[in-house]
């Protein structure tokens, strides 16, 4: 089915103003779609999407960060094209973006300019996005949209230390990255020379610290304060005390996650899953997390022995002084992460909504949302997707039953 020119930038915007207000909303053709942004967002115009509109859209938004504390971003969009009138319309919306016409296209550096203002309020740092570009290309069935611009003081500098975090804050503590969808991935990218001196994550990457990477991959919340990462200079490739490994000898602790992450890289990436035709898009297909565990790394000779029978993937075994002690009676605090939410589900007939876990726990989004995908990989709940809910349900438990 061929794209009108017109049809293809609408699609183009959209999938980019989705991504700068720090979510997707989908919903079925023939409808609008409202895309809200923060309180620091811009006013996003709702998007009229037809059925000539093919839906399948990959993003990428990628932030490498230099030594003098700026940060070099490339916003990518990837569109799938049916035929040769799809290309010949990509490229001319190119041609003319290159010429410096962005009027059609709906986005620019400007779109980022509302969150730039708030965080350099938020961080008394002087803020500017500058030296905005447009490139594009055609590879086989798929063109490749790129917006690159530089925003300066994103990172705090201090000396040979570097430290990326505040600027993710606004003015009411709140943060213009909220959120990833499960279509989209965040990669952050260490500036040249850096190695990575501490860091604080209430939302651990994907795989760590991997060539000079970190990387989340939606669905994940974040926090005003979810990202810390400080860099020191080192002139090298390998940090001071890393050992062959290249893992950092100091303790590493990531919002009562712990994890060991191999050192060195800062940067943001929101990619879109693989495009994929849909006849009708009623929620955001469902993404896999990696999960990377909720509990602190100790020592298995450390742990007491119902932990330690937990650590060799066996059913731990509640214990109690008293013969009259019940399991009501344990105290939740002496239960491990996994424990509790196994307790709550229970507690509330074997399945609950996601959000209400966050609620009962207290615990941060993130947390909830790492600790369920690591237990739905080892099968001790399941995980199913209602429109924008997660329903998790113990796994005797069919998900599709009414809930109690």
């Amino acid at each position: 089915m061929r794209i009108p020119a017109a049809l293809l930038v609408v699609s183009l915007t959209c999938a980019l103003l989705a991504v700068a207000a720090g979510g997707v909303v989908a919903a079925p053709n023939d409808r609008s779609v409202a895309l809200d942004g923060s309180a620091a967002s811009e006013s996003l115009q709702t998007v009229q999407e037809t059925d000539d509109v093919n839906e399948s859209v990959r993003q990428t938004l990628q932030i490498q960060l230099t030594g003098d504390g700026h940060a070099e971003w490339t916003v990518t969009t990837e569109y799938e094209l049916e035929d040769e009138g799809d290309q010949e319309a990509f490229e001319q919306l190119v041609e003319d973006l290159r010429d410096g016409d962005d009027d059609d296209v709906g986005y620019s550096a400007d779109t980022f300019r509302p969150y730039a203002t708030e965080a350099s309020a938020a961080t008394g740092r002087d803020m500017e996005i500058r030296d905005e570009t447009w490139d594009g290309t055609v590879e086989d069935d798929t063109g490749t949209l790129r917006l690159s611009f530089t925003w300066t003081n994103f990172a705090a500098v201090d000396g040979d230390r570097t430290e990326l975090g505040d600027v993710f804050q606004t003015t009411d503590d709140e943060t213009w990255l909220p959120d990833l969808n499960d279509e989209q991935r965040l990669i952050i990218i260490a500036p040249d020379g850096y190695a990575v001196d501490g860091f604080s994550l209430d939302t651990p990457p994907d795989d760590g610290f991997e060539d000079r990477t970190a990387q989340w991959t939606g669905p994940v919340t974040f926090g005003a304060n979810d990202i810390r990462i400080t860099y020191v200079q080192t002139g090298g490739s390998q940090p001071p005390g890393t050992g062959s490994n290249g893992l950092s000898s100091m303790a590493l602790i990531g919002g009562g996650v712990g994890v060991l992450l191999l050192v060195a890289l800062v940067a943001a990436v929101l990619l879109v899953n693989r495009p994929e035709k849909r006849d009708q898009v009623e929620s955001a297909l469902p993404g896999a997390v990696t999960g990377i565990g909720s509990q602190d790394e100790e020592s298995v000779a450390d742990l007491p022995p119902n932990e330690e029978s937990k650590q060799a993937g066996e059913e731990p075994v509640m214990t109690d002084s008293s013969d009259d002690a019940t399991e009501e009676e344990v105290d939740p605090e002496l239960l491990s992460d996994e424990e509790r939410v196994l307790r709550l589900i229970e507690q509330n007939g074997g399945r609950m909504k996601q959000a209400n876990i966050v609620t009962e726990t207290g615990w941060s989004n993130a947390k909830v949302s790492q600790l369920l995908s690591a237990m739905d990989e080892e099968d001790r709940i399941n995980k199913l997707r209602i429109g924008r809910e997660n329903l998790i349900s113990l796994p005797d438990q069919d998900p599709a039953d009414p809930e109690p």
